[in-house]
C-alpha cells in the first residue's frame, strides 16, 4: 500500500484529522504524528525516511478509544426548567 492509498483510506472513512511531518535534528530522524477523528490522541512514527514515518505513524494507532458518556443529559426546555416567563411560545418571541 502507497502513502497515497493510506491517507485517501483514512480520508474516505472519516479518521483524517491532521497529519504533520518535521525533521528532528536531536534524532536525525523524520517524525510523522497522526490524529484520527474517532480516538482521542494520536501516534508517533519516526524513520530516516519521511514517507516511512508517515506510513508508521497512520498505521500505528497506539490510542485508547473515545469514551462515551453513560447517558446524555437532557436539553429540553421546560416551564419548570426555564421559567413559564422564558419559554418561548413562537419562532416570532424568539426574534
Amino acid at each position: 500500500m502507497t502513502l497515497e492509498d493510506t491517507i485517501r483510506g483514512l480520508a474516505g472513512r472519516g479518521e483524517l484529522s491532521h497529519i504533520s511531518l518535521a525533521f528532528s535534528a536531536t534524532a536525525g530522524k523524520f517524525r510523522a504524528v497522526f490524529t484520527p477523528c474517532s480516538r482521542n490522541g494520536n501516534s508517533i512514527g519516526e524513520d530516516a525516511d519521511p514517507v516511512k514515518a508517515v506510513m508508521l505513524a497512520c498505521s500505528a494507532i497506539k490510542v485508547r478509544p473515545q469514551k462515551q458518556p453513560s447517558h446524555r443529559p437532557s436539553l429540553e426546555l421546560t416551564a419548570e426548567r426555564v421559567g413559564e416567563d422564558r419559554v418561548p411560545e413562537d419562532v416570532e418571541d424568539l426574534m
